[in-house]
């Protein structure tokens, strides 16, 4: 059965406030300069490090100690988009190897995941570490294939489900295809580039169980 990797931030979990409110303390911090929530919009996503350099950092490794600091004390204010566990759950039901393909920490990830009752259903979670060279999203989708491989799944066709154009690019350089969600963080720009685009968690839940022959009973 086709594996499906799931991107976390803005995908399965809203994570925006708690990031955005991140973001706008290390700035503040670090810079001394206030910029409105709508601006880190285009940061949810990408790696802190690109993030950080786009946005002038000095030292973009102090930045990122700054930013984490602050997010490890509210990251449990995170919550799942409406729907998600149940789909999830169900995904699971049905016998679909999942994963987690983030740009996050995978410390961060793990435990979010669990606490927000996810965790359980994934094979396995790949994220970053602090001073990981390889930061770009391609290579969380390479690891978390790889995983799944070693576990004994077949990654022939596998899909992966993000928000945000870097998870189209980690996925194309991974030769796999790409659903985009509509309540991320991404845009119809976006969108355009991917394979497919679902616009609620009930169209991409009926997506995946036809991409991998379950029918939906209704």
């Amino acid at each position: 059965m086709k594996p499906v990797l799931f991107d976390f931030d803005g995908t399965l979990a809203d994570s925006a406030p708690v990031i955005t409110d991140s973001y706008i303390h290390t700035l503040r911090q670090e810079q001394g300069r206030d910029y409105p929530p709508e601006f880190f919009r285009q940061f949810i996503g990408p790696p802190l490090e690109d993030s950080f350099a786009a946005m002038g950092a000095d030292d973009v490794h102090r930045y990122v100690r700054t930013y984490r600091a602050h997010y490890r004390e509210h990251m449990y204010e995170t919550l799942l988009f409406p729907g998600i566990k149940q789909m999830v759950a169900t995904l699971a039901q049905a016998g679909v190897p999942m994963a987690i393909a983030t740009s996050k920490r995978t410390d961060y990830a793990s435990m979010l995941a669990d606490r927000l009752g996810v965790g359980q259903y994934m094979k396995v979670v790949c994220g970053s570490y602090d001073g990981d060279p390889r930061a770009q999203k391609q290579h969380r989708v390479e690891d978390a294939l790889s995983e799944l491989g070693r576990q004994g799944y077949d990654t022939a066709g596998a899909i992966m489900v993000g928000d945000r154009i870097h998870d189209l690019e980690g996925a194309n350089a991974n030769g796999i295809a790409t659903i985009l969600v509509a309540w991320g963080a991404g845009g119809p720009d976006e969108w355009s580039l991917a394979w497919r685009v679902a616009h609620s968690v009930d169209e991409l839940e009926d997506m995946l169980l036809d991409e991998v022959g379950v029918r939906r009973r209704r």
